[in-house]
């Protein structure tokens, strides 16, 4: 018992160390925190784009973007530690597979981050910055960018473009749990469409357009992983009758 207890205060240890170390860091560079917000989208023209109206606001920013930057650093050294410690008392297969759900969201999240920073950013970037760029003489609109406001409407963005992958995640570990099993999902595709909505409801309160976008996105993904399984069951009998 005093082993585990020695453990667990040693990975406690490293998780604030890298923690404090983490915010250290974030601290000595706030200067570039700050205009990380600036840089983030490459197609930005000027540096001089956003407006703050107090100190306060900019602190606001500074704050969010570094709990922003440490929460998802930190979710996946915690969860490896939390594996790690477990790892002894675990059979080889139930390791393989919690394994198997780390190295998957990691995946899903460098893969999630890169079509925000490739797709999703410039286009709200493009909302935001040339909207009044296109004015045309019967619409003639100005646009103030604040900061803050921008960054929390593109943290907000990100959040839901990472749960969105983040639950395909979860919907693989349900159909490999029930070992895909066709006949059964096709019976309950209505109710499993209805729980997609419901989930989509929930993380993305009041906006429609985002609700049905995530929606769409779920039950495609769904669909897409269905497909690729009886491809495989498909061409496993094709290959086992010849």
């Amino acid at each position: 018992m005093t082993k585990y207890v020695i453990e667990i205060k040693y990975r406690i240890i490293c998780i604030l160390t890298v923690f404090f170390t983490f915010i250290s860091v974030i601290i000595a560079y706030k200067f570039y925190i700050i205009h990380l917000v600036l840089w983030m989208n490459s197609t930005a023209n000027s540096l001089n784009y956003f407006i703050l109206t107090s100190i306060t606001e900019l602190f606001s920013v500074f704050f969010n973007m570094s709990s922003f930057l440490v929460k998802y650093m930190l979710y996946y050294y915690i969860y490896y530690h939390v594996v790690s410690f477990l790892a002894l008392g675990l059979y080889h297969k139930e390791y393989k597979y919690l394994k198997k759900i780390f190295i998957t969201s990691l995946f899903l999240w460098i893969l999630s981050t890169s079509i925000f920073w490739n797709m999703l950013l410039p286009m709200t970037y493009d909302f935001f910055f040339n909207f009044q760029h296109r004015s045309t003489e019967t619409l003639n609109v100005f646009f103030e960018p604040k900061m803050d406001e921008y960054l929390n409407f593109i943290l907000n963005v990100y959040s839901q473009s990472y749960t969105c992958f983040q639950l395909l995640l979860v919907i693989i570990i349900f159909l490999e749990y029930t070992n895909t099993n066709l006949n059964a999902i096709k019976k309950l595709k209505k109710f499993i469409y209805i729980l997609i909505l419901l989930v989509a409801t929930l993380i993305t309160p009041p906006d429609i357009l985002n609700q049905m976008i995530i929606f769409l996105f779920l039950v495609l993904s769904m669909e897409t992983y269905l497909f690729s399984k009886i491809l495989k069951k498909n061409l496993y009998l094709t290959l086992l009758i010849r």
